[in-house]
């Protein structure tokens, strides 16, 4: 025998392992809420490209980009099927990503949110709300529109036909906001009665409290990987705390003005708050210990957010300015100048180029990020610009404005694509 198939003799495990490997799959693809997208024969070095660029051609899906799931295994675009342990008979599960909606949700203090086509077109009224609706998102398999509101509820809609699934009651007071979990199977809410909640989507129960802030909670995200949950106050703290058993773990505190929002970064190894108090602050996840100041803006800020590789934060502040900064150092590295107002929300591109501002200016205008040249201004809104985001190819933003209006763009051309009105 050759020198190669002796050691193969010693070694039977490895031919098996080798023919194993090399065998095409059957695998299925689901939703979020157990609806087949599709029923693929895969290879078992196929990565997450591999799989969604065929969904289309086999379940009329469009929304080609998504985050796969089997179980709490996530495969990317470096792990492939095998190596996150799919086998023949496997069930993924979905989580699409905006790409392919071709529809937009907006809140209002009209007490309704609505759902349009980017040319423009009011799809469907929600109603039943009775106070102003604060914010409303699409489930990540967007088959639903999770709503809150400042009559103490958060509501989940049908996105197809506008029907109410689900009232969440049990807040005390406003809800400032609400989210789904990365697998859409609970709801989290934020309230002005100094309590966030965490929902089960399904039976709308309360699953568990979370208690201990002093004054309104602002907001409140789940981490990239469901682990763990961070709500801002204006006690001025962030908290982290456990997404299974609600205990606080740890309290960021540091800021001497209510705390606008809390993001976790991409790895969930960083956190960073803004605040009124003009300043940014970087803390580690672990320990909960402030790793910098953000310190370089006049007035309060009220937004920070990382960049898609954590590499930077941005920042979004009452001075008329957004910055770029070094998380690890607290280095300013680039200053977006050039807004005559106050600027509402700055974001990253997703890739991470270009940012995003959106002023009381009435404008919002979109940046070299490395630069910070300004390349294209977003002009048409009557009143300030309220936020602006990016779709999730790049190709689209999105702006709202408190002239009751919110507008799609191109991005190239800065062409205004839609007007949502009415």
């Amino acid at each position: 025998r050759s020198r190669l198939g002796q050691r193969f003799a010693r070694c039977p495990l490895i031919l098996a392992v080798a023919a194993l490997v090399s065998a095409a799959m059957h695998i299925s693809l689901l939703t979020l809420a157990g609806r087949e997208l599709a029923h693929l024969q895969a290879e078992p070095e196929w990565t997450r490209a591999d799989i969604c660029k065929r969904v289309p051609e086999l379940s009329s899906v469009e929304r080609a980009r998504a985050r796969l799931f089997l179980g709490n295994a996530e495969l990317s675009s470096e792990v492939t099927l095998v190596g996150i342990g799919v086998s023949d008979g496997s069930q993924l599960h979905a989580v699409f990503d905006n790409l392919g909606h071709r529809e937009v949700i907006t809140a209002s203090i009209d007490r309704t949110a609505r759902l349009w086509s980017t040319s423009g077109k009011c799809l469907c009224t929600l109603r039943g709300h009775g106070g102003l609706v604060s914010s409303a998102v699409f489930s990540p398999d967007g088959d639903c529109i999770l709503t809150a509101s400042t009559d103490g509820t958060a509501k989940l809609w049908n996105s197809r036909s506008g029907a109410c699934v689900r009232t969440f009651s049990g807040h005390a007071g406003l809800v400032n906001s609400a989210v789904f979990s990365q697998d859409g199977a609970q709801v989290l809410t934020a309230s002005a009665d100094r309590k966030a909640k965490v929902w089960d989507t399904e039976s709308g129960e309360c699953l568990r409290t979370l208690v201990g802030h002093g004054d309104r909670v602002y907001f409140a995200v789940y981490s990239v990987g469901g682990e763990h949950i961070l709500t801002a106050s204006y006690d001025g703290t962030a908290k982290l705390w456990d997404a299974h058993s609600a205990e606080c773990l740890r309290t960021l505190e540091g800021h001497v003005a209510l705390v606008h929002s809390a993001v976790f970064s991409p790895d969930d190894a960083k956190v960073v708050t803004a605040s009124a108090d003009g300043t940014a602050k970087v803390w580690n996840t672990e320990a909960g210990a402030c790793m910098c100041t953000l310190d370089g803006h006049s007035q309060r800020i009220f937004s920070a957010t990382f960049s898609p590789d954590g590499a930077w934060v941005l920042t979004a502040s009452a001075d008329s300015k957004a910055k770029v900064w070094n998380p690890d150092s607290g280095e300013a590295i680039v200053s977006l100048d050039g807004h005559a107002s106050v600027v509402n929300s700055a974001t990253f591109s997703p890739d991470g180029s270009q940012l995003l501002t959106a002023s009381a200016d009435g404008t919002a205008k979109l940046w070299n990020a490395d630069t910070g040249e300004c390349i294209r201004t977003f002009a048409g809104h009557a009143y300030a610009v309220c936020s602006a985001a990016f779709s999730a190819d790049g190709e689209r933003v999105l702006t709202s404005s408190s002239d009751g209006t919110a507008k799609v763009w191109c991005t190239d051309t800065a062409k205004c694509m839609g007007t949502l009105e009415g």
